[in-house]
């Protein structure tokens, strides 16, 4: 199945909760799930802030009708825009990225922010609830064995015996280089979420919007500290003390 920019780059799939631009995603019929750690975990709060500063710094301080034409007129992000979804080539480019909003033509702010979003979310949010847990999940065989022995059951009818699961497992060495691999891939390599490695944002009130998004994330960080508290086993993987900004990797 192909990686969609619509279905994939967002949590908006997986949890039916009415958040801002739903209705680009109208098409999608979204099941809700009760008990998920990573939706309780912040998600979707994390998610609506990053949405609200998006709208906030793209749109400010101009009219809608004038923020249409600017962006129309941008060929760095009509270029941008374009990259995503033209088809891979090593020579020029290209990522053929499906379900890009505009299909690699932005016409308004709601598109442009949406990608950002997206974009943002997959190389922090999303890349923190996939990446930081590994160590955890790998470091006991049975429950996610990096590798498995032998010649795995034609059929869901065969009998399978505790001797075959454990003579399937890795063996000792193996489990051990996997631990030493996934306990770095489960670092922490970069500034979390909102501290920026370069401030690149010099104007006033892009800055105030950029500190309004940073005191908010202490906010949420207090609720899901907060939360942890009577959870067990705790969830910090969305912390956004713990979201990094981007994936270091």
């Amino acid at each position: 199945m192909e990686w969609n920019y619509e279905s994939d780059a967002t949590p908006l799939t997986i949890w039916n909760e009415p958040v801002l631009y739903s209705e680009c995603f109208a098409s999608h019929k979204l099941l809700p799930l009760v008990g998920l750690m990573f939706m309780d975990g912040g998600t979707f709060g994390i998610w609506r802030l990053v949405i609200v500063t998006e709208q906030a710094l793209v749109t400010t301080p101009c009219h809608v009708t004038a923020m249409r034409e600017l962006i129309k007129g941008d060929t760095e992000i009509q270029s941008f825009a374009a990259e995503l979804v033209k088809e891979r080539n090593r020579s020029t480019g290209g990522v053929r990225i499906k379900g890009v909003p505009g299909n690699g033509e932005v016409t308004c702010s709601e598109d442009l922010v949406l990608i950002l979003t997206c974009i943002i979310y997959t190389c922090s949010i999303s890349h923190a609830s996939t990446n930081f847990p590994q160590y955890e999940e790998y470091a006991f065989p049975p429950n996610y064995s990096s590798l498995m022995r032998g010649k795995p059951p034609s059929s869901k009818d065969t009998d399978i015996t505790e001797k075959d699961i454990l003579s399937s497992l890795p063996d000792k060495p193996t489990t051990l280089d996997f631990m030493i691999v996934t306990k770095i891939l489960s670092a922490k390599g970069t500034k979390s979420i909102g501290n920026f490695e370069v401030q690149y944002m010099f104007d006033p009130q892009a800055r105030e919007i950029v500190d309004q998004f940073r005191r908010d994330l202490k906010e949420i960080s207090k609720k899901i500290k907060a939360r942890n508290q009577h959870r067990n086993p705790p969830y910090q993987y969305l912390d956004p003390e713990i979201i990094p900004n981007s994936i270091s990797i």
